[in-house]
């Protein structure tokens, strides 16, 4: 009988865990975005720099689009929540972006800036040092930061 009513605990504890752990990673560092991006590329959410942490549960402020061309040239274009292309009046000629790949399990990463383009960031991603990889930009809009993070690229 001990037994049953362990084996009974270890399946409710995992069947009711089983939907934390998969959501853990949901949207990487934002609410997961299901639009698809109106320049073909990966659509992702932007947070708050500050809320990086809070995975699926930041707030979602904005939404952004990457096309990778196979050349290394990134392109991000930047939406409302409605994917109204934003005005990027307010925002700064540069963004920060990292590449982060992994080796053997350890985190390589490079840096590379973009560059306000009219209506998008343009630059030039660095060659990741294994597939898939990620790309995290950080934003400025006034005296605000926030955050994109594409992961499981591999082109």
């Amino acid at each position: 009988m001990k037994m049953k009513k362990y084996l009974l605990t270890v399946f409710y504890i995992l069947v009711l865990s089983a939907p934390l752990l998969s959501s853990a990673h949901d949207g990487g560092h934002g609410p997961k975005v299901t639009n698809v991006g109106l320049f073909g590329g990966l659509m992702t959410a932007v947070v708050s720099e500050s809320d990086r942490v809070k995975g699926a549960h930041a707030n979602l402020i904005y939404k952004a689009e990457i096309v990778k061309n196979l050349d290394g040239a990134v392109r991000i274009y930047l939406y409302d929540k409605k994917m109204k292309p934003l005005d990027l009046a307010n925002f700064a000629k540069s963004a920060d972006a990292v590449l982060i790949s992994f080796v053997d399990g350890k985190e390589i990463t490079s840096t590379f800036k973009l560059n306000l383009d009219k209506k998008n960031y343009l630059g030039t991603a660095p060659k990741p040092a294994s597939k898939p990889f990620n790309i995290d930009i950080v934003f400025h809009e006034n005296d605000k930061k926030y955050l994109a993070a594409f992961d499981g690229l591999d082109e």
